[in-house]
């Protein structure tokens, strides 16, 4: 698999964790945009796994939804 394959893989399952996890918190993708500080629209993109975002954000998401980091990784 080439890195940019494996890269898409990590984005999607990191995603599917955020959404997962925000759903657990009885969030909407709109109330934790509004933590993150972004728009709806990459909210979404994010939890699909279409955009790429530094290793930084993913510990702000750690913290908004209350769950350490790890859980949001493969």
């Amino acid at each position: 698999m080439n890195n940019s394959k494996a890269r898409a893989k990590w984005l999607a399952h990191i995603g599917l964790s955020i959404r997962e996890w925000r759903l657990k918190r009885g969030m909407t993708q709109v109330a934790l945009a509004c933590k993150m500080r972004i728009g709806n629209v990459v909210q979404c993109r994010r939890e699909r796994g279409q955009v790429d975002f530094p290793t930084w954000v993913l510990a702000e998401y750690a913290k908004q939804l209350r769950v350490p980091v790890t859980a949001l990784l493969p």
